[in-house]
Parts: C-alpha cells; sequence; structure tokens
C-alpha cells in the first residue's frame, strides 16, 4: 500500500514540507511534552493577588457607573418586594385562617420578585447573594445583554447560532461585542462599561485557564500535550495533558509567561 501512496505524497510540495518540519521538530516537542517547564509559583502567587486587586478595583468602577440605572430597573422591583413581605407578615400575624390563606398566596410573587432580585446580587466568597448589593455579573451574557441594549439602548449586536432548528440571530454580549462597542464611534464614545467588561474578563481568564491550573503530581511541573498534525493546515496543537494537567502551551500571554522557566542547558550524549 505505501508503494502506492509514496508516489502521490512524494509529488505533493506541501506534505513534504509539513512533514519534514514536523519530523525536525518531533525530538523537541517530545522533550517538552515530557519534562514540562518549571513554574515559578511564588511569582504566579503573587501576580493572581494583584490580579484579583486589579478585578475588584475594576468591578467596583463598573458597578458605580451601572448605579443610576440598577436604581431605575432594580430598585422599584425591591420596593415591591418588600411591600409584600411585610403585608405577608402582618397577615400572619393575624394567626387566622384567612389571614394565613391569603399571605401564603403572596408567596409565589414574593419568591419570584426574590429570584429575580438576587440574579442581580454580588456574590459574597462564599457564592450567597448579598442581599442586596446589585452588581453587573460580566460572566453572564444575558445581564450583559440586558444591561447593554435595554436599559442603556445601546444598539444590539448580534451573531448568528446554529441550533437544532437551524441558524439563529441572537444577540451577543461576547468579547468580539465589547471590543466594538469600546471603540468610539461618530455618533457616541467609546463605552467605558464595554472597556471594564473586557478588562474584568481577561484578568479572570488569566488566573482560570493559566494559574489556577493542575500540575504534574510528581514533579510539580507545568505539562502540556502536543499533537504534531493538530489543525487543518498542518500545524501543532497543544491542550491539556491527562487528567486536566497543564494547559495550552501556545497560547500563553505574555503577562503569565515570565513565570514559566526554562532549564539549564544540557549537552547531547
Amino acid at each position: 500500500m505505501w508503494d502506492r501512496i509514496r508516489p502521490l505524497t512524494e509529488a505533493d510540495e506541501g506534505f513534504v514540507y509539513t512533514y519534514n518540519f514536523t519530523m525536525a521538530l518531533l525530538k523537541a516537542i517530545q522533550t517538552m511534552q515530557r519534562g514540562g517547564f518549571r513554574v515559578d509559583k511564588r511569582g504566579l502567587a503573587a501576580e493572581r493577588a494583584t490580579m484579583k486587586t486589579e478585578l475588584a478595583r475594576l468591578q467596583s468602577d463598573l458597578d458605580i457607573l451601572a448605579a443610576p440605572l440598577f436604581g431605575a430597573h432594580l430598585q422599584p422591583m425591591l420596593e415591591s418586594y418588600e411591600v409584600l413581605v411585610a403585608e405577608r407578615a402582618e397577615l400572619k400575624a393575624t394567626k387566622t385562617d384567612a389571614g394565613k390563606a391569603a399571605g401564603k398566596a403572596l408567596t409565589p410573587r414574593i419568591t419570584k420578585l426574590r429570584t429575580r432580585l438576587r440574579q442581580w446580587c454580588r456574590r459574597l466568597p462564599s457564592g450567597k447573594p448579598d442581599e442586596w448589593q446589585f452588581s453587573l455579573d460580566v460572566e453572564s451574557s444575558d445581564k450583559c445583554c440586558t444591561y447593554l441594549y435595554d436599559w442603556l439602548g445601546e444598539k444590539p449586536l448580534m451573531k448568528s447560532r446554529k441550533g437544532v432548528s437551524g441558524r439563529t440571530r441572537t444577540r451577543s454580549a461576547d468579547d468580539e461585542a465589547m471590543r466594538s462597542l469600546g471603540k468610539p464611534t461618530s455618533k457616541r464614545p467609546a463605552l467605558k462599561e464595554a472597556l471594564l467588561i473586557q478588562s474584568i474578563r481577561e484578568r479572570n481568564k488569566l488566573i482560570s485557564t493559566y494559574i489556577d491550573i493542575n500540575y504534574a503530581f510528581s514533579t510539580g511541573r507545568f505539562h502540556a500535550s502536543f499533537n504534531p498534525r493538530g489543525t487543518w493546515p498542518g500545524r501543532y496543537s497543544s491542550a491539556k495533558l491527562f487528567f486536566t494537567i497543564g494547559a495550552n502551551q501556545q497560547n500563553i500571554p505574555p503577562r503569565i509567561r515570565q513565570y514559566y522557566l526554562p532549564d539549564a542547558p544540557t549537552k547531547e550524549p
């Protein structure tokens, strides 16, 4: 079979180039995959703390910008909720069957309002909502769309999505949309909220993808897997190693890359 295929592959200049390029780097790639990298974990921990401080400041700036709209759209809902809670307490205090029944009838409305309000509340370290401290969750596309397009009145940026029933166009609050809204136009200045959302997402991505990762159990080093033909054009690709160890070694950002340390060179035997 190979005798029949070989003339075809040798006649394809692109295949020959890719094959030679792959084979030339294969030994180096195998060494990197087995050995991994030393990591300055103290430096990464300090960088993580710095990013957390930056995140707190950026989120605070975003919530200050959003406060007037929180007041316009959420405060009336909160007032209605508090009125209903007080009314239910009064009805239950009567200790009559009619009062208890009337108070119980208010429970679904109270629960619905509380659920909607808590969706906009800042989260405590425990994960519970900090009632009633409102905050814009930048990782929630729905909340960002509601804030930017419904409350702020920006023209919705649409994105085509493929679903079970075919392609549909939906409002987008992804990074591409934030970059677009963060640029000034002839009709409006750069949207500060979009710039803050993008900055917060970038730092969250750095922490979750490149700092809060698993290292090799035996050596504590950073590892990644490599696929010599991992992409359609034929170049290498990189991903996590087995058991979710490491991360994509080809996309380490400069801010994180400085903490990945090369070993001292060794001479070939």
